[in-house]
């Protein structure tokens, strides 16, 4: 008979460090850094990279998860600096002033890897064709959404939402409930949190 020997198999994988992923429904630009502190000028910034992640993208970073993170999403300006290592929430400001925070997760690995992944809890979409406003309710009356612009949204793209309750009303002359282009009034209140049920939303118009 033939005789065979098992030999010892190892194998080795290399891994980056740090992975960001996007989960977002839509594209994000990253911008990577770090601050060397310095007795003379308190600290300075070192640039590291800066990529763009289109919903669901990773990437793998080469360095250490005490890094700095922005973010820039469109209809919004760029975050502040985030450390990437614990999880947080990151607030974005759009050009009216509403702020949106962006959740981010941040765990290690078994391997050791630093995992942080960027998402919101709640989507909408408007399958009507009609130009939707998104709004807020508050103890000093409705917010308009923000990154929703005046005009509303058209778009079957997903708009970021950190809300739990909202309303809507139609905008501009697009508008299938009046003859005039006023808007219409905002709906009642109702709540994105019942995940798997349906109904209906009742708009009126300001004749």
């Amino acid at each position: 008979g033939v005789q065979t020997c098992a030999l010892p198999i190892c194998s080795y994988r290399v891994q980056c460090p740090v992975t960001i992923q996007n989960r977002l429904q839509c594209q994000v630009h990253c911008q990577f850094m770090l601050k060397h502190y310095d007795p003379s000028e308190l600290y300075r910034v070192e640039d590291l990279r800066s990529c763009v992640l289109e919903a669901g993208d990773d990437v793998d970073l080469a360095y250490s998860p005490n890094v700095l993170m922005q973010i820039l999403v469109d209809r919004f300006e760029r975050s502040v600096d985030t450390v990437i290592d614990e999880p947080q929430q990151i607030p974005i400001r759009d050009s009216s002033g509403q702020t949106l925070k962006i959740e981010m997760d941040s765990h290690i690995t078994e391997e050791g890897r630093t995992v942080v992944t960027l998402y919101v809890s709640t989507w909408i979409v408007n399958y009507t064709a009609l130009p939707l406003q998104y709004w807020r309710p508050s103890v000093n009356g409705p917010h308009a959404m923000p990154g929703v612009p005046p005009e509303g949204i058209i778009s079957q793209k997903p708009i970021l939402c950190d809300a739990e309750i909202i309303q809507v009303s139609v905008v501009g002359e697009v508008n299938m409930f009046a003859l005039h282009p006023d808007d219409t009034a905002l709906s009642k209140p109702f709540n994105l949190t019942s995940v798997g049920t349906t109904g209906a939303v009742a708009i009126e118009d300001l004749t």
